[in-house]
C-alpha cells in the first residue's frame, strides 16, 4: 500500500485493504504527471505463515525476495493508479520422511485505484486482487494440494481473494465521510488438503491462511472529523458484518452460517507539529 491510496478512517481497514510494514530498498521516480516505484522486499514485522506457524523463515528458503511495482498518473487534482506484487515462498527444506525438498509456492497480489479530488469533496475507490494475501493483512493464504505417499514431498495451491472499498469525503470545516468496503474468499484454483497424518500419528494442518473459513464480509463507517489549526477531533461509528462457513475441497466457504455483524465506537483527537 501507498499513503496516496489509503483511505482516511479513524479505525484501521484491515482485511479489506492490504497493508504491512516491510524493510525495502526502493527506487521511484516522480515526475509532475506521474510516479514509478519498484521495490524489492523483505518480510520483518509481518511473516507468511506455513508448517511452523508465522515466520520470515519461508521466504528466506527461497532465496527470492518480495517484489513490488506501482505506477501513478497525476491528471490535475485526480490520481490514477495499478501495482502488482510477487512473493516466494519455500515451506520445508525437509520432508517428514527426512527427504530433502525445495518445492516452492508463487503468489501474486494486484491493485488499482482511482481518486477523484474536487473542490468540495474527494472521492477515493480502489480493489485488490490477492493469492496468498494473509502477511499483508488480506483473506487468504495457501494450502496443500498434492502429497506422494513415498516422499512426502508436497505441491501448494494458493487461496485467493478479491476486496475493494470506496470513500466519499465533504471538505468543509467540519468533515463529514463515509468508507464502505467489501472482501470475497475465491477460494483455490486445485484442490487442497486440509490435514494430514505426521510421522507421530497425529493431526497436521495443511492449510496455512487468515480468516480462512470467511465467505464474504462488509463494512460501512461513517465519520465526521472537525480540524481547528493543529488541533483534529473525530469520531467515527463502525458497522462490520461477516458470512462464516465450511471448507470445502476447493477453498470455498459452503453452509455457510447466519450473518455476524458488530458495531464499533471510535473516537480520536490528534494535535499535529
Amino acid at each position: 500500500t501507498f499513503p496516496i491510496i489509503g483511505p482516511d478512517t479513524v479505525n484501521s481497514v484491515r482485511p479489506f485493504t492490504p497493508g504491512s510494514r516491510i524493510a525495502q530498498i526502493r527506487f521511484t521516480y516522480h515526475h509532475d504527471y506521474c510516479e514509478l516505484v519498484a521495490a524489492v522486499l523483505s518480510q520483518t514485522f509481518t511473516a507468511s505463515v506455513g508448517p511452523r506457524g508465522a515466520t520470515n523463515q519461508y521466504a528466506r528458503n527461497s532465496l527470492t525476495p518480495d517484489f513490488a511495482a506501482h505506477a501513478t498518473v497525476f491528471l490535475r487534482n485526480h490520481t490514477i493508479g495499478v501495482g502488482i506484487d510477487y512473493k516466494r515462498l519455500v515451506p520445508r527444506l525437509v520432508t517428514n520422511k527426512d527427504i530433502k525438498t525445495d518445492t516452492a509456492i508463487g503468489s501474486l497480489a494486484a491493485i488499482a485505484h482511482v481518486a477523484l479530488h474536487f473542490e468540495r469533496f474527494d472521492w477515493h475507490n480502489k480493489v485488490c486482487f490477492a493469492q496468498n494475501g494473509e502477511n499483508l493483512g488480506v483473506l487468504g493464504g495457501y494450502a496443500v494440494h498434492s502429497i506422494s505417499s513415498c516422499t512426502d514431498k508436497r505441491t501448494y495451491t494458493n487461496l485467493r481473494s478479491v476486496s475493494m472499498w470506496t470513500e466519499l469525503i465533504l471538505r468543509t470545516r467540519v468533515e463529514p465521510a463515509i468508507f464502505i468496503a467489501y472482501l470475497k474468499n475465491l477460494g483455490a484454483n486445485e484442490t487442497i488438503i486440509q490435514s494430514t497424518i505426521d510421522q507421530n500419528n497425529e493431526i497436521e494442518p495443511t492449510v496455512y491462511a487468515f480468516f480462512l473459513d470467511v465467505d464474504h464480509a462488509f463494512r460501512i463507517s461513517p465519520r465526521v472529523r472537525w480540524t481547528y489549526k493543529a488541533f483534529v477531533v473525530e469520531g467515527e461509528v463502525e458497522y462490520t458484518r461477516t458470512v462464516y462457513g465450511d471448507i470445502d475441497n476447493k477453498g470455498n466457504v459452503i453452509n455457510t452460517h447466519p450473518p455476524v455483524g458488530n458495531f464499533r465506537f471510535l473516537f480520536g483527537l490528534a494535535y499535529y507539529f
